[in-house]
């Protein structure tokens, strides 16, 4: 019979194709057929002596009959119910993010599900690879077993029976689990996921095998290509379970866990040491062990609004670190302490650097994990970031659509506010486990209400949108629990990837970046990125030390057309390591109506120019935007001034190509002024109104908007871009007192003029102050406030002012000074 052909048919759903295949491995037939592998010394592990006259005639290997099966079966489930009591304290480095971040994804479950809306087409194919890849997962147990018995070979015959032993007990794991949360598949509740409610949703059985039989087979064959192979398909179906809406993420992440698990704790108890195979509990170094290698060691990203990206810019600006790439961030903590050890490398530090050694004293404490593990230490721990709250007001009418307008408050991940009372409670906490890593960033958010839009001024930016109606902002205000950041990663030869909603910055500017910032909410995306420089060889080792990434993710938010996929490249290098270069590209493409097939996603690759026909599905080849930015140390200021300016052309391979249809981002910093060491200065420019580029008076051109996808470069209806927005110009001014790493106060200037034919134009100037400190060594506070004077005639008549200002105390749980060690000062 055809099992595959009985997999995809719609007359036979996947459950019942699973559990023949679980109920034909625990059959007198299968289990006769299966060899008992001995666990003490076994004369079939023996070789035959090499004189033939006192050979031996090898004993067959015993059978196993269906009492003793179940007996083991028995005893295994009762090993894997009565694990919890065998907890121990080190456990809760992969327990406590594993809980966090199925709490974040119940809570979110919902939302997540009503966003995500694939097509039908889409739903039925993913659908039928997962229970295709179930399948076939549990059917490797018999091709091991088959190959094993046919070659002769006692290790793939144990891989074979494990397999099916691991599989039969993830699939009793899941079924008992289901039987006690009784949780609706979100297509049976309206996507509401409540538990006790009547349903099979919780956790996901097809994960949870699937992942079983991964788990046994990597830790049979520990080798980094077959670990891939096997995670990566056990992933691959699991997700597959998301987008064919048979389950909800949390379920995924749950029967993912139960499978490995489960998968581990069957290897452990039956492995025989004798055939090979990963060593589990053995924590004895072999003699000339040789040193861990870093390459493959897995770490969380650092948040964009940490502390530590300011101090690194001043070591960067005064060229105590040659290598870190400016316009390619967050940074990886790994990657935080190789370029810290990079500026202890450097040469004494003057009399006029006394500052800048507080700055590497700071890092060091903050990074000295992560060097520990650069210098061979087990890369293995989990902590709590941060528990923080932020709470604050805003009086007066503020501005909160940048797209159209503009913003009060920029750069914050896409947090709402409005006018009134606005508060923010969160946590966030990683963990890393060799060549995986976690992160979690999670928020409870409060914002006020804001005035909503007239009928007629949804109409003229539907207009101008040439898009439906949508509304502007709420008259009600929001409460919800919300993911900020989210991933899962591993690490292979410092390449990262990595899964999960992720913050991007492409850009060497701080007050913006031209295709990606945190300006919006994160998005969902699957991420590709070279943690570390690499230097090529041959003649491209002129380009100098290279770092690249790639990302494809979906976009919410959107409709015209919903649901539309995005995908970027960048690619930067240094020539000289005063000199940073970045090549930059992304695409929107498909969405609702636009099925992703291999075609268009080539197309979106390799097609130059527009079709006659770009308006109909499957003929564009995407919104496409490209980049180029640069950052210089300027020769005989190289410790005083460092220029930048990063831009974006629409339609174009790169902004370097078309410099006269770009948006540019210039800017300035000095890390200290001439005769105040403790402070610096930075100045950046921009422009979307780009000369000579029509309006909307004459066809709706301008940047960030497209003739097919007219919501474009948003995300959740924020632009993931550049706060300036569309035809608009802008001026952004900072300085900073510098009193200690942790102990600083900015001043701040921002101007916007937006073109007078774009929805009649308007301006903005506000004025900010921002104070943070550190109170003993895992507290600290910051202050906030600014004052914002605003007149877009399309919003109200006059001149407009609003005051907002909040207080933030983090409270950092992993940072107290260890025994032995003082704080940073």
């Amino acid at each position: 019979m055809n099992w595959a052909v009985i997999a995809v048919s719609s007359k036979f759903s996947g459950r019942v194709v699973l559990w023949m295949t679980v109920l034909l491995l625990l059959s007198p037939v299968s289990i006769l057929a299966q060899e008992e592998v001995a666990q003490t010394a076994d004369p079939v592990h023996q070789k035959p002596q090499s004189d033939s006259s006192q050979a031996t005639p090898t004993p067959k290997p015993k059978r196993v009959f269906v009492v003793s099966y179940l007996k083991r079966f028995g005893e295994d489930q009762q090993a894997i119910w009565t694990s919890p009591l065998r907890l121990k304290a080190r456990d809760t480095k992969w327990l406590l993010p594993i809980g966090l971040a199925t709490g974040g994804l119940i809570a979110s479950d919902e939302s997540t599900m009503r966003r995500f809306s694939p097509t039908e087409n889409t739903s039925r194919r993913a659908r039928q690879f997962s229970d295709v890849g179930a399948f076939s997962a549990v059917a490797l147990s018999g091709l091991f077993y088959g190959w094993g018995h046919f070659t002769d070979s006692d290790h793939l015959r144990e891989t074979g029976i494990l397999t099916g032993e691991a599989v039969t007990n993830a699939a009793a794991v899941t079924t008992a689990l289901k039987l006690v949360t009784r949780r609706p598949r979100p297509l049976e509740d309206n996507r509401a996921g409540r538990f006790w409610s009547g349903g099979a949703s919780f956790p996901s059985d097809h994960a949870s095998v699937s992942w079983a039989a991964a788990s046994v087979i990597a830790h049979e064959y520990p080798g980094t290509g077959t670990k891939l192979l096997a995670y990566g398909g056990a992933a691959a179906i699991s997700t597959a379970r998301v987008i064919g809406q048979q389950h909800f993420p949390s379920d995924v992440l749950i029967g993912s866990t139960i499978g490995w698990l489960v998968g581990r704790q069957i290897y452990r108890a039956h492995h025989d040491t004798s055939l090979g195979g990963e060593g589990i509990g053995t924590f004895v170094k072999e003699t000339g062990e040789t040193k861990r290698s870093s390459a493959n060691m897995a770490s969380p990203s650092v948040p964009m609004d940490s502390w530590i990206y300011p101090v690194f810019d001043r070591l960067i600006a005064r060229g105590y670190i040659q290598s870190a790439f400016l316009g390619l961030r967050p940074w990886t903590r790994m990657e935080c302490a190789r370029l810290l050890q990079e500026a202890s490398a450097e040469s004494e530090l003057g009399p006029d650097d006394a500052d800048l050694e507080k700055l590497v004293k700071a890092l060091s404490n903050e990074f000295a994990l992560e060097s520990r593990r650069l210098d061979g230490d087990t890369n293995l721990g989990a902590e709590i970031d941060s528990i923080y709250t932020r709470v604050g007001g805003i009086q007066g009418r503020p501005l909160t659509d940048g797209l159209h307008f503009g913003q009060t408050v920029i750069n914050d991940d896409g947090r709402p506010y409005g006018e009134g009372f606005n508060s923010t409670l969160g946590v966030s906490g990683r963990a890393v486990a060799g060549p995986a890593a976690i992160s979690f960033r999670g928020e409870y958010q409060h914002s006020a209400p804001n005035i909503p839009y007239s009928l007629q001024l949804q109409q003229t930016i539907s207009d101008v949108d040439v898009k439906p109606i949508v509304p502007g902002p709420s008259a009600n205000s929001l409460d919800r629990l919300h993911i900020v950041e989210a991933s899962v990663a591993v690490q292979y030869r410092d390449i990262s990837f990595s899964f999960g909603k992720q913050p991007l910055w492409w850009g060497p500017g701080r007050g913006q970046a031209m295709l990606f910032s945190n300006n919006a909410e994160s998005i969902y995306m699957f991420r590709m990125t070279r943690t570390a420089p690499i230097l090529l060889p041959w003649i491209f080792s002129k380009m100098g030390p290279i770092r690249s990434e790639m990302f494809l993710g979906k976009l919410s938010g959107h409709v015209g057309p919903a649901r539309p996929m995005i995908h970027g490249e960048k690619i930067s290098f240094k020539p000289t390591p005063n000199l940073e270069l970045g090549f930059s590209r992304t695409v929107i493409f498909a969405g609702a109506g636009t099925p992703l097939t291999p075609r268009l996603f080539f197309k979106t690759y390799f097609s130059v120019g527009d079709h006659p026909n770009a308006d109909l599905p499957g003929n564009d080849a995407g919104d496409r935007r490209g980049g180029f930015d640069f950052s210089y140390r300027v020769p005989g200021l190289r410790k005083w001034l460092v220029l930048y300016n990063d831009s974006m052309t629409d339609d174009d391979p790169s902004a370097l190509a078309a410099p006269h249809r770009a948006a540019m981002n210039p800017g300035i910093y000095i890390p200290q002024l001439p005769g105040l060491p403790k402070v610096d200065f930075r100045a950046e420019a921009v422009y979307t109104d780009i000369p000579g580029t029509p309006t909307q008076v004459r066809g709706g051109h301008f940047a960030y908007w497209n003739g097919v996808y007219r919501d474009s470069y948003t995300n959740n209806r924020q632009l993931i871009a550049t706060w300036a927005g569309r035809d608009s110009r802008g001026l952004q001014l900072w300085s900073t007192y510098w009193i200690s790493p942790f102990n600083r106060i900015q001043f701040g200037y921002r101007h916007q003029i937006a073109n007078p034919e774009y929805l009649k134009g308007g301006n903005l100037h506000n004025f900010s102050a921002k104070a943070e400190f550190r109170v003993k060594s895992n507290y600290e506070v910051s202050a906030f406030t600014q004052y914002e004077r605003w007149n877009f005639p399309m919003l109200s008549s006059g001149t407009n002012s609003n005051f907002a200002t909040w207080l933030q105390i983090s409270y950092r749980p992993g940072h107290s000074p260890k025994p032995g060690t003082t704080s940073a000062p």
